[in-house]
């Protein structure tokens, strides 16, 4: 075993002043200690399960869609979804993408195939990462109140959701106080506490880089024009796609209210990823009308843009060894020169 990460380490890392409840990083580390303290060995384990519930998701994706054209449209869609939350950002943040996409399997899976067992994954998503819960239980409620949700109204609180300037921090804190057990206190405090509303208001004063700013406000109108064209068709939308898109919506709306506050905002690529499935499927199924097809125009360079984008920050992630080497090579002897130094 080795002398960095033994069991006593593991077991602190999780009841040590509640700070960490995850189980999954900690867990996984200390199975890997026992045979070596490579880093190697581990990020390899942490990518294969992530790799695992992301080629899941996109199959159940393709699965819907394999008996229609692809297209040039359809191509952007994919790939859009692909990047949206990538293996690139599974390695870089393991815990909350791991988690976002077994969340994602949970819900896509219940929706398509209506499995009772399917539900189990969404149930599993907190032990990867703890605030996971929270698109858990709005699911569950969804999931047994959804025949009140209607579509127009979650439509127009999904547009306004773009122009609110969102819940207090100070808001949330008492609410977080009032409400949460104490295990779960410390961890909450590093989302809301006056500390971080402090830093935010530091951070906003600092210009972001600009690819993230085209970033934000491309991938913003993608979505607003794509969501507003299968509402104009929701007439037509079946089950599966209703369902995902309706959810979809409302999970985005809920936490685009919370956006400003520190990794809140990281559910917002999982209620998007929901979102584009919903219209990916649908789109798909009504490609030959001509009239809706011509609205879809319109996204591509938008869609283009947003890929382009998201591939240039995934290649901050990988070595050259990604073009020029396999996993084996690396693991004998490969170097971390990266395509971005």
């Amino acid at each position: 075993m080795s002398d960095s990460y033994g069991f006593g380490e593991f077991y602190d890392s999780l009841y040590t002043d509640g700070k960490t409840i995850d189980l999954y990083q900690p867990f996984v580390t200390f199975l890997v200690s026992i045979f070596t303290n490579n880093y190697l060995y581990l990020f390899t384990i942490f990518g294969l399960v992530f790799g695992y519930f992301y080629a899941n998701n996109l199959y159940l994706i393709v699965e819907q869609i394999r008996n229609y054209r692809v297209g040039l449209i359809g191509i952007v869609l994919i790939l859009y979804l692909a990047f949206i939350i990538h293996i690139g950002d599974g390695i870089n943040g393991v815990r909350m993408w791991t988690a976002a996409h077994v969340f994602i399997l949970g819900v896509i899976s219940t929706t398509i195939k209506k499995n009772r067992l399917s539900f189990m994954w969404v149930l599993l998503a907190p032990l990867f990462h703890f605030s996971l819960i929270m698109p858990a239980l709005f699911f569950l409620i969804f999931k047994y109140t959804k025949k009140y949700f209607n579509i127009k109204f979650v439509y127009i609180f999904f547009i306004l959701s773009f122009m609110s300037t969102g819940l207090s921090i100070e808001v949330l804190r008492n609410m977080t106080e009032s409400f949460l057990p104490d295990v779960f206190q410390e961890k909450t405090n590093s989302y809301v506490s006056e500390a971080v509303e402090e830093r935010i208001g530091k951070t906003n004063q600092i210009a972001d880089p600009l690819p993230k700013i085209i970033l934000y406000y491309t991938s913003n109108l993608f979505l607003l024009f794509l969501s507003t064209f299968v509402f104009l068709k929701r007439k037509s939308l079946q089950r599966i796609e209703k369902e995902l898109f309706v959810f979809g919506m409302s999970m985005y709306s809920l936490f685009n209210l919370l956006s400003h506050i520190p990794s809140l905002g990281r559910y917002l690529s999982i209620a998007s990823f929901l979102i584009v499935t919903a219209c990916t499927i649908h789109y798909f199924k009504h490609q030959y009308s001509l009239r809706f097809k011509r609205l879809f125009y319109f996204l591509l360079p938008l869609g283009s843009a947003v890929i382009i984008i998201k591939i240039r920050f995934f290649l901050e992630y990988p070595s050259i060894w990604l073009i020029i080497g396999n996993p084996i090579l690396v693991m004998i002897g490969g170097n971390e020169v990266g395509f971005y130094r």
